[in-house]
């Protein structure tokens, strides 16, 4: 009688996933964490154990231990089928044709809350991007959504039916039975993925604790639609204890409309690092906020690519200072984005217009630079039109800046300025105020209009300082506007300090990008305004 051959399917075992094991990226250190944060929640549907380190839960026919820094699945003989399936049919859901991570997510879609819709849209454009990720269920639908303010909008998304991290579990199985790698496309790792069908040597391969940690990054990154550039955001957190980090996660996501918005990646992770202070989530929990923009590139404008990236680890970008956070709150406030209803309610969907000062300043501070550095310059082109963000709009659309709905942020930010530097701001509001005055004055002996000659006068001062391209040219586009302006009591008590920081060669630029935020920010004049508040 031959001896019996026992399939490796039909054994008992285990598989350890360490949080430090080789190969342990960010994303897929945040994806382990999502994988224990999976495991909580299924933890509080089934067997409710208190949540602590070395906590078991039940996985149908087997189970997993959570430790802090690994997580362990053990199945019985029969293999690992009945209790990965189980793992999978939790962890990865729908609710009403909506992407719903119990892990991650504290609420399902409900058919009112849009807040799960702009969740899906943010996945959509990271992880699911491509089309053959996600399969539709009916055709569009819309709902009215009350917003954070009380206004009612219409919001459209589209069912699913099924999407790819919930069938890959086969692979995952078979990997493990037949102690073989596994293929993942870049649904799974957003950037990762073969670099050209003719070249197979670059396909990305996993081992099955790794490929399981990559499939659980859905769960614990937090990823958000880009509004002003149609890509996305993948914000990673950092782990260091799984056990904490799957209690943390769900406060990390939005909780409110605005929040779903942000208007660039340093926003976005400006937008994390504030969530961790308001939930008192420490380092001991997190240790690094990493944050990924997808966008289409020239080469292929169908599927998005990591652009940019920036993080809040030390060692990375040493100049980052969390003290910046209490300026992002001001923009947080101020700067938020405004959501537009559409003009047929049952054709269109609701859009969104984020700020172009809260991005441009966000990508400053999480930088570690200082949020107004290069205000003078910075731009967008708009077909042949350039416009600036140092000058409102105006009928024409010209500039960036929104007078109604940005200039209180930006006086308030400009507030808070170092002394240096908010010093030199008062010197350009005293030296306008002078020259604004003695217009008027002559004005009233000259005759005609004063609004003429305040905006012509206006945009001489902006035009001095922005072709200012040398430092001799900016320090001379001072003094003309020092001479002109009269006596100047800031400048007067306060010379050398001023004077010092036009001069310098490290700050000279700073100084032409403060000039302009004191052009912008002047708030004295109650002339000469149009009515869309442009000088």
């Amino acid at each position: 009688m031959g001896k019996k051959i026992i399939k490796p399917e039909n054994k008992a075992g285990s598989l350890v996933m360490a949080l430090n094991a080789p190969g342990m990226t960010p994303i897929l250190k945040a994806g382990l964490g999502g994988l224990a944060a999976s495991l909580r929640a299924i933890n509080r549907k089934t067997s409710q154990n208190e949540w602590q380190c070395g906590v078991t839960v039940p996985l149908e026919d087997g189970f997993a231990k959570i430790e802090e820094t690994k997580i362990t699945i053990e199945w019985p003989d029969g293999g690992p089928r009945n209790t990965l399936e189980f793992l999978w049919k939790e962890s990865f859901q729908l609710s009403n044709g909506v992407i719903y991570l119990p892990g991650a997510h504290s609420f399902a879609f409900d058919g009112r809350d849009g807040r799960p819709l702009r969740l899906q849209k943010g996945i959509k454009t990271t992880f699911l991007q491509h089309g053959k990720t996600t399969m539709r269920s009916g055709a569009e639908e819309s709902i009215l959504v009350d917003m954070d303010d009380g206004e009612e909008l219409n919001f459209h998304y589209q069912p699913y039916s099924v999407y790819a991290h919930q069938n890959q579990i086969t692979d995952i199985i078979e990997s493990l039975c037949a102690n073989k790698v596994v293929e993942l496309a870049g649904w799974a790792y957003p950037g990762a993925a073969q670099r050209h069908s003719a070249y197979k040597e670059t396909k990305v391969e996993y081992i099955p604790s790794i490929a399981i940690a990559a499939l659980f990054g859905i769960v614990g990154c937090i990823t958000l639609p880009n509004e002003l550039d149609n890509g996305g955001f993948l914000i990673i957190p950092e782990p260091t204890d799984l056990v904490m980090f799957a209690r943390e996660l769900p406060f990390l996501l939005p909780m409110s409309y605005i929040d779903t918005a942000p208007a660039s990646l340093g926003d976005a992770v400006l937008l994390a690092e504030l969530y961790c202070l308001l939930n008192e989530i420490g380092n001991e929990c997190i240790s690094n906020i990493h944050g990924v923009l997808m966008k289409s590139m020239a080469w292929d404008k169908k599927q998005k690519y990591r652009a940019s990236l920036v993080s809040t680890i030390a060692e990375l970008n040493p100049s980052y200072n969390t003290d910046n956070i209490e300026i992002y709150k001001i923009m947080r406030n101020h700067l938020p984005p405004k959501f537009y209803a559409p003009k047929d309610k049952n054709k269109n969907d609701t859009w969104v217009r984020p700020s172009y000062l809260r991005a441009f300043a966000s990508d400053n501070l999480v930088r570690g630079r200082p949020w107004y550095a290069g205000f003078s310059t910075y731009s967008k082109v708009d077909g042949k039109k350039t416009r600036y963000l140092h000058t409102y709009k105006t009928k024409d659309n010209s500039g960036l800046l929104d007078f109604r709905l940005e200039r209180e942020g930006l006086i308030e930010m400009t507030d808070k300025l170092p002394d240096q530097e908010r010093l030199l701001v008062q010197t350009m509001h005293e030296a306008i105020k002078n020259r604004l005055g003695k217009i008027s004055d002559d004005q009233k002996t000259l005759g005609g209009d004063p609004n003429k000659r305040f905006d012509d006068e206006m945009l001489r001062i902006r035009l001095s300082f922005t072709n200012a391209k040398t430092q001799e040219q900016v320090r001379k586009a001072f003094a003309d506007l020092w001479s002109k302006g009269g006596k100047l009591k800031t400048m007067q008590e306060n010379w050398e300090q001023i004077t010092v920081f036009i001069t310098n060669d490290k700050t000279w630029m700073l100084a032409r990008d403060l000039a302009l935020i004191g052009l912008a920010s002047y708030k004295g004049r109650n002339k000469g305004e149009n009515e869309d508040g442009a000088n």
